[in-house]
């Protein structure tokens, strides 16, 4: 009896070990810690734990950074053993002493805990700590609009694995970061420190205070350990800083853009190389460009009127605006381009171009200025005026008028009915007007045959024209097709010069007024070409092709009335 009794405590023995009663602990890594380091919380059941940690009471104090599990199992000389453990890493929220309340896992709770987390004032100076940050301002007063310089150094004596650091975000004000980190070492109190600098240009829109709230740097110190073990986790906050923003002063003119900068520039750039001796209907560039130290392009005002300058027509092209950053802060740029038709010859204004600005550096009003100028339009080239042949003489009757009038106060009636002494001037006479009866008929072949000569040389001069109205007129279709603008803009003045005989037509200002859909066509063709405001659907390659249609029967009717008119006179 003693002897089973003793058999079954031993089976029993061997059976507890497969149920094992699970307890579950938690601890921190330190009870004592400083505002802005975190802590690791570890929780450890031995056995099996019913379900994950609920971590849900802890948000009220603190941030959960990282959380990680593991499970060990083992047998040893015929013992089961199993352990899970959690790692969890913990920001303090706040300063002073916080509770870690109990955690339960299913059925299981954690004991709860205490931490201290020293205030402010009882911390140690910055530069003996580990890692630290530090902010600053170029200015503690701006205006309204203008630019502040905002610097955030991180100082760090340790290596990190991970690092993120939060941006100034602020309501009414445009931030933008001046180009990449700089990093760079110098040294504390014989420690040596990493520094990365980096800085942001601030715009604030509105005036009274500006408040730059704290940036906030999260980070993981490396375990030089372990590759794979995690390192401590670290919080560090900036100080808030101020700047007051002051108004627009009082006598800045409300219908001007304000520009508070510290230098502004404005210079005129010529494309075509030209500055005088320009030509009606030829279209000139005209572009300004102006830089400002300390704005953003977006600030820039319009530099061109809306309104064209007296005598001209006025395409303005899209603004090219552009931003450079630097450690100095922005430079923004401008550059407005406008193409410029003269539409009448003479000595012709192009208006002044003034920005006034308000000097940061100074603070006082400035203006920059291309004041105006006169240039010179001609009229557009012209070709002197076609010889046209003189008449023939009508030769029959000029010969016998001189004839007539040369005999006439020689011969009267009397003297031809004089004596026979006289007759001798008879067979003289006789041969005079027979002379000149053979002279009149030559003269008259003479000018039929050259007339003849003459409307076969018009007719084959006006087939060359012809031949060549029609491979202009090709090419023409061909560019309309392809909408190629650009070659119609050299092709309508050679068709032009060919079907008007006029090589003064060298530009689209003189095909004007040949007829109201053409100048429609054009004037479509122009906008495209010099206007923002261009849109392909106002031009339409069908109303151009049946407008030059048009005057083309209209023209090429002309000469050929007139040519057979030139034989009847």
């Amino acid at each position: 009896m003693v002897r089973n009794i003793k058999l079954l405590c031993l089976v029993m023995m061997f059976c507890v070990p497969q149920v094992v009663i699970a307890a579950a602990t938690a601890t921190l890594d330190r009870s004592i810690t400083s505002f802005g380091e975190s802590v690791q919380l570890t929780i450890q059941v031995d056995g099996s734990a019913d379900e994950d940690p609920d971590l849900s009471s802890l948000a009220k104090d603190f941030d959960i950074l990282s959380q990680s599990h593991s499970s060990n199992m083992s047998f040893i000389n015929g013992d089961f053993s199993r352990s899970t453990q959690w790692l969890i890493g913990l920001m303090p929220m706040r300063e002073g002493v916080l509770l870690i309340p109990s955690i339960s896992l299913g059925n299981m709770q954690t004991q709860p805990l205490r931490l201290q987390v020293l205030a402010q004032s009882a911390k140690a100076s910055p530069k003996s700590k580990d890692i630290f940050l530090e902010v600053e301002t170029s200015t503690s007063e701006v205006y309204v609009q203008s630019q502040v310089i905002y610097t955030v150094k991180l100082y760090r004596a340790v290596n990190l694995v991970k690092a993120q650091l939060t941006e100034p975000d602020m309501p009414q004000v445009i931030v933008k970061k001046l180009g990449d980190d700089r990093n760079y070492e110098t040294v504390f109190d014989q420690r040596r420190f990493v520094v990365t600098e980096r800085k942001y240009a601030l715009f604030p829109q509105q005036s009274g205070l500006m408040q730059i709230p704290a940036l906030q740097f999260d980070g993981q110190i490396s375990n030089s350990r372990s590759m794979f073990a995690q390192g401590r986790a670290v919080r560090q906050t900036s100080e808030v800083l101020e700047v007051n923003v002051l108004p627009i002063p009082q006598d800045w003119q409300q219908s001007e853009p304000w520009l508070p900068a510290e230098n502004i520039s404005i210079r005129e750039i010529w494309t075509d190389g030209q500055t005088t001796d320009y030509k009606v209907g030829e279209p000139l560039t005209r572009t300004v460009e102006i830089t400002a130290k300390g704005l953003v392009a977006e600030q820039l005002p319009q530099l061109f009127s809306e309104k064209a300058a007296e005598g001209f027509k006025q395409y303005p092209d899209q603004p090219v605006l552009n931003t450079s950053v630097s450690e100095q802060g922005v430079v923004g740029t401008r550059q407005e381009k406008v193409a410029l038709i003269p539409v009448k010859s003479g000595e012709l204004m192009l208006p002044s171009v003034k920005v006034d600005w308000w000097n940061t550096q100074t603070q006082s009003r400035q203006s920059v200025l291309i004041p105006a100028r006169t240039v010179s339009v001609v009229p557009a080239d012209s070709m002197p005026a076609t010889m046209t042949p003189p008449s023939l003489p009508n030769v029959v009757q000029d010969e016998s008028s001189v004839v007539e009038e040369k005999q006439a106060p020689q011969k009267t009636v009397k003297q031809l009915m004089a004596p026979a002494q006289d007759q001798n001037l008879w067979p003289w006479l006789t041969l005079g007007f027979a002379l000149s009866w053979l002279l009149t008929v030559f003269l008259w072949w003479w000018k039929s045959s050259k007339q003849v000569n003459t409307f076969e040389d018009q007719s084959a001069k006006n087939e060359g024209v012809s031949s060549s109205i029609k491979v202009i007129k090709k090419e023409i279709e061909r560019a309309c097709s392809e909408e190629d603008l650009k070659a119609l803009v050299g092709l309508l003045p050679k068709w032009g010069a060919a079907i008007y005989a006029d090589e003064s037509i060298q530009h689209l200002a003189k095909l004007k007024g040949k007829s109201e859909a053409l100048d429609q066509q054009i004037e479509a063709l122009e906008r495209l070409l010099y206007s923002k405001d261009g849109n392909l659907d106002d031009w339409s390659a069908n109303d151009l092709l049946d407008a030059l249609n048009e005057l083309e029967q209209k023209k090429i009717s002309e000469p050929t009335s007139s040519s057979f008119k030139g034989l009847y006179n």
